[in-house]
C-alpha cells in the first residue's frame, strides 16, 4: 500500500511539472500615441508678430492604405513580407490620430487658425489626404527604419468652391536604435514633425 501511495504521489508530481512546463507567459498589450513637437522656426510659431492675418483652414480626416488600415503596428520583414503587431497598438485610430495631430500644428503656427464652423463660409483652406506608408522596417535587425509616408492636399476656397493649391507626398525614414515598438513610435512622431515643417514650407512658398 505504501509503495502504490509513493507511486501515485510520483506520478503526480510529474503530471504537474508537465502542466506547468506548458504554460506561457501572456503578452502584454501595449498602446502608443505619438509626440510631435512644433518645428517650426521661430517667425512661424504662433505668437510672433505678423502683418498677415491667420487663414482659417479645415483639416478633413486623413485615409489610409489597406495595408496599414489597422490600429495594430506593421512591420515589413522582407521585400513582400509584412507582418502584424496586435500586442502593439496606436492608442486610437492612426487616421484619427495623425489628423488631430496635424490640424493642431498648423493651429499653432502664424497662418492658420480652427474654423469658427464646418460651413464653407468659415472656411478659407482646406486639408485633407492619405496615409500612403506607415510601417517599420525591420527587414535588418541593426538598421531598423520607422517610415511614415502621407500625401496631402491643400484647397483654397474661392467664391463657392474650392480650388487646389498643391498635392504632395511626404516622406520621413528615422533610423532607430532597435527595432522595438516605443522606438519605432518615437520614430513615426519625428517624421510626421518633419512633414508638418515640409507642408509649412511649401504653403509659404505660395504665397
Amino acid at each position: 500500500m505504501q509503495k502504490n501511495r509513493c507511486f501515485l504521489l510520483l506520478i503526480l508530481t510529474l503530471i504537474l511539472a508537465g502542466c506547468s512546463g506548458l504554460q506561457k507567459t501572456v503578452p502584454v498589450k501595449r498602446f502608443y500615441g505619438l509626440d510631435v513637437n512644433p518645428g517650426f522656426s521661430s517667425q512661424d510659431i504662433r505668437g510672433t508678430d505678423t502683418a498677415e492675418a491667420r487663414k482659417s483652414v479645415l483639416v478633413r480626416e486623413l485615409r489610409i492604405s489597406p495595408p496599414y488600415d489597422s490600429h495594430a503596428f506593421v512591420y515589413k520583414m522582407g521585400p513582400q513580407s509584412y507582418k502584424t503587431d496586435f500586442y502593439n497598438e496606436f492608442i486610437t485610430y492612426p487616421t484619427k490620430l495623425i489628423s488631430e495631430i496635424i490640424a493642431e500644428h498648423l493651429y499653432a503656427s502664424v497662418y492658420f487658425s480652427p474654423p469658427v464652423s464646418d460651413r464653407k463660409q468659415s472656411i478659407d483652406y482646406r486639408v485633407s489626404g492619405k496615409i500612403t506608408r506607415l510601417y517599420g522596417d525591420f527587414q535588418v535587425t541593426a538598421s531598423a527604419i520607422a517610415v511614415i509616408e502621407i500625401r496631402l492636399i491643400l484647397e483654397e476656397k474661392e467664391k463657392e468652391r474650392f480650388i487646389p493649391v498643391f498635392s504632395h507626398t511626404y516622406r520621413h525614414d528615422a533610423p532607430l536604435d532597435l527595432p522595438r515598438p516605443e522606438q519605432l513610435s518615437a520614430g513615426w512622431s519625428k517624421g510626421l514633425e518633419k512633414i508638418m515643417i515640409d507642408f509649412i514650407d511649401d504653403y509659404k512658398d505660395t504665397r
